[in-house]
C-alpha cells in the first residue's frame, strides 16, 4: 500500500483513500463523461468584486431575488449563483460577470454547502490578468536616461517661460 502526497496539504495518505482524511479533498481525478452537455452543473461565484454596482442586480437577476435582498449577500463568498444548467449555459452566465469576479463550474451535486469546499471545480473562469506595460523594471541605465531626459525637459519648460515673463 503506497502512499501517495495530498496536493492540498501535502500528508501522507494511502493512495487506496478516496479524499485526504486530513483536509477533505479528493484524491483521484472525478471521471467526467466526454460530452460535458450531459451533466447538470452549478455556477458558483469564488471571488466577486462588491464594489460594482451591477454586480447586486445581476446576482438578483439569476438567483431571482430581489436586489436589496441579493446587497446582503456582500461577502458571503463562495456562492452558488445557479444550478442545474448545462455546463455551456455556465460558461455564457459566466460571461455576464465583470472582471472582478471569479467563478467556478461545479458539479450540481457538489454545489451544497457541506460539500462545496471539498469539491474540485469542472473548470474555472477566473478573470485574466491585465497585462503589464512593462513587464520587467528598466535597467540601471535606462533609469539613469529617463531621470536626465526629464531634467533636460523641465530646464527647457524653466527657459521657455522665463522667455515668456521677460516679454511682458
Amino acid at each position: 500500500m503506497p502512499l501517495v502526497r495530498c496536493p492540498d496539504c501535502l500528508s501522507a495518505v494511502s493512495d487506496q483513500a478516496p479524499v485526504c482524511p486530513h483536509c477533505g479533498r479528493p484524491l483521484h481525478p472525478r471521471k467526467l463523461p466526454d460530452d460535458l452537455e450531459q451533466l447538470s452543473c452549478a455556477l458558483v461565484l469564488e471571488e466577486a468584486d462588491f464594489n460594482d454596482p451591477n454586480l447586486a442586480a445581476l446576482l438578483g437577476e439569476l438567483m431571482r431575488c430581489a436586489e436589496k435582498e441579493a446587497a446582503t449577500l456582500r461577502g458571503q463568498t463562495p456562492l452558488v449563483v445557479q444550478r442545474a444548467l448545462s455546463c455551456a449555459a455556465c460558461m455564457e452566465t459566466a460571461q455576464r460577470f465583470g472582471r472582478g469576479n471569479s467563478l467556478s463550474v461545479y458539479l450540481d451535486e457538489d454545489a451544497v454547502p457541506g460539500r462545496l469546499s471539498r469539491a474540485q471545480p469542472i473548470c474555472s473562469c477566473a478573470p485574466q490578468p491585465v497585462p503589464l506595460r512593462f513587464p520587467r523594471p528598466l535597467s540601471f541605465w535606462k533609469t539613469v536616461g529617463a531621470i536626465l531626459t526629464a531634467l533636460a525637459l523641465w530646464n527647457l519648460f524653466l527657459l521657455l517661460l522665463g522667455f515668456i515673463l521677460a516679454s511682458v
